[in-house]
Order: C-alpha cells, then structure tokens, then sequence
C-alpha cells in the first residue's frame, strides 16, 4: 500500500451544519455529484452510489459519521479499497473549510500516480459543484459534463465498463447497455439462449420487464488484461434472497466482445458461517 495521499480542499461560504448535510444526505448530494444514492451516511452501513449517465455505481461502506465534523467511507477503487476522508472547519458562523484525503492506494508506482491524480481532479469538480450549488442554488453539472461523449473505456476503465453494463441492464435500461458497452462480434455462454447479442438482448429485456424492482449489488471485482470478473448479489424482487452470480467479461478495443454468467441461489438459511459473499 502506498503512502501517497489525495488532499484537496475548498472553503465554502455556508455553515458548517449545512456543508456537512449536502454530503451526507443523498437528495442534496446528487445535485453536485453523484445522480442516485441508496441512503443517508450512517457510521457503519453500506450505501450505494450510482453516476447513471455513465452507467457506473459503487458500494460505500461508511466508517464514521462526526456530526458538522468528520465522514469516512471506504470503497473500491481500480486496485483495491480505499478510504475517503472529510473534515469541515467553520470559519465564523457562515464558512466552511471543507478538506477531503483520499488514501490507501495500492499497485505499481504508475497506477497510484494515475489514481492520485484521477482523484485530485473528480473530488476537485466535486467540491466546486457543491460552492456553487450551497452558496448560489446553482447546478454546474460539472460531474456529468466531465465526459461528454461517456466514459473513456481504455484498459485503466474496463472494471468500470463491466460494473456499468451490469448496472444498465439491472435498472431495465438495456437498450442502453448494449449500445454503450457492447461490440460487433460479441457472444454469449448462457446455456439458456442462442450464443449471439441480439438473443441475449431479448432474454434481458423481457427479465426487466417482468422483474421491475430487479436489483444487482457488486461485491467484487478483479480484472487481468482483456478479462473482468464481476461478483453481485442480483435479486429479481424485494424480499427475495438473490443469488450469487459471476460474470467474466472479456474486452476489445474497449468493447464487450465476450460474456460468461454462473449463478447460485442464496438459500435462506446457509449453514456456512461465514456467508456467500
């Protein structure tokens, strides 16, 4: 793990109590950064985040909540989990100083300077979007406005391009999926259904709109040259246990060309302790 930290910061003219509300509570969050969270930061849940013009969503584990003080979370990044830290200073009764440090970056020397700097500019939009936002009522959209055209999907973003597909098509959306992440030559190895795209497509289509409340929630990724496993834990409705299901992804020229999918259900009452996530 590397010793080398993100630390940027932004005085914003409002009080503390307020600063430290737009983070922490999703409704005002998504109007400066991301576009759906799962809930409120609370020390010790487990929320999601989702940047839905992108197609891209993240688990964020919560460590500590100091009320107008202090928020920590941890959440996967492109080599592992990292930590995100705010602080809020008031300065008088109407600023405050807000800092965010972002740590715990691992791989070669390249990939933690690539993610320093990656984190150093988003977390600088986001705190400009949030001056703008608290001190003016103005939405800059300096979030999704940073990639216009959609997410660049070189190799440093095949992780993101396969949480994204996944996303898209949870949410019903896809049309969209395929359209952003899928390639020309592209099949499939579910049993289920013909080996080609377009069969597949109707397969996903006709799931979404028979399972409307469909939920994926993404437990790990890992990702070696061209390939991306992802681990979810994918439920149909409310109240339904899921399953366990794997996809593996294999890319070119930044496009999915290759798919595989292995499912397990979660049984209700598993006998082993340490549970299928």
């Amino acid at each position: 793990m590397s010793d080398l930290v993100m630390r940027t910061g932004m005085l914003i003219r409002r009080p503390a109590a307020e600063v430290f509300e737009a983070f922490v509570d999703p409704e005002i969050t998504r109007q400066f950064w991301f576009t759906k969270g799962s809930g409120r930061l609370e020390a010790g849940q487990r929320v999601t985040w989702a940047w839905e013009m992108y197609g891209v969503s993240v688990p964020v584990d919560v460590k500590a909540v100091e009320r107008n003080a202090r928020i920590l979370i941890e959440w996967t990044g492109p080599n592992g989990a990292t930590q995100v830290e705010w602080r809020f200073e008031p300065r008088g009764e109407r600023a405050t100083f807000v800092t965010i440090t972002h740590s715990g970056f691992s791989g070669s020397v390249e990939e933690v300077a690539r993610e320093v700097i990656d984190s150093t500019g988003g977390f600088s939009l986001v705190l400009a979007g949030a001056k703008a936002l608290l001190e003016h009522g103005v939405r800059l959209n300096l979030v999704p406005d940073r990639f216009a055209e959609g997410v660049p999907l070189g190799p440093a973003s095949l992780r993101d391009a396969a949480v994204g597909f996944l996303t898209l098509v949870a949410s019903g959306k896809v049309g969209e999926a395929y359209d952003r992440f899928i390639g020309p030559s592209f099949r499939h190895h579910n049993p289920f259904f013909r080996g080609d795209a377009t069969s597949l497509r109707a397969a996903m289509e006709a799931n979404a709109r028979e399972n409307p409340q469909k939920t994926l929630e993404v437990k790990q990724t890992l990702e070696q040259g061209d390939r991306v496993a992802v681990l979810s834990h994918v439920r149909q409705r409310p109240g339904d246990p899921g399953a366990s299901v794997v996809h593996v992804f294999r890319f070119q020229d930044g496009r999915v060309v290759e798919l595989w999918d292995v499912g397990q259900p979660v049984p209700k009452e598993p006998v082993n302790e340490n549970g299928m996530f």
